[in-house]
């Protein structure tokens, strides 16, 4: 349940990515193909956080998830726009996530806990998983 909660933490942390390259693009004209890829990788990660919250098919459930993790209201905050206590918010939002359609880490099952905690940094800050692990292993080899 936590991996799917950081999977949808990911939509709010991925618009300030795309807004600092979008900014980084207007200063920097050298490094705008990795700035356009960062950005396109980024609305691509938040586009689909939307299809999986769309996959509720309850539309409390869906409406408590879009609040929480898309307007980054609080469960408080969404206790008292719908009008309902925040234990009941509470208990319905792990049905919410239990609800979501299963994550896939089928591309990266191969990895040790070891190499993800090497490139989750990357992947965090927007880069695509072959840029992470290039930056990871071969720049580190070249050094």
């Amino acid at each position: 349940m936590q991996a799917k909660k950081d999977y949808l933490k990911q939509y709010l942390i991925q618009g300030a990515i795309i807004r600092d390259a979008q900014e980084m693009l207007n200063i920097n004209k050298v490094n705008s193909e990795l700035y356009r890829e960062t950005i396109t990788n980024a609305e691509q990660l938040r586009i689909n956080i939307e299809n999986s919250i769309n996959s509720v098919g309850d539309c409390l459930l869906r409406e408590i998830l879009i609040e929480k993790y898309i307007l980054g209201k609080t469960l408080e905050q969404i206790a008292f726009n719908l009008n309902y206590s925040v234990r009941q918010i509470e208990r319905l939002h792990k049905k919410a996530i239990e609800k979501l359609l299963p994550l896939s880490f089928s591309k990266v099952s191969h990895l040790s806990l070891k190499a993800m905690k090497k490139l989750i940094p990357y992947l965090k800050e927007g880069y695509t998983y072959e840029t992470a692990v290039n930056m990871v292993y071969y720049d580190n080899i070249k050094s």
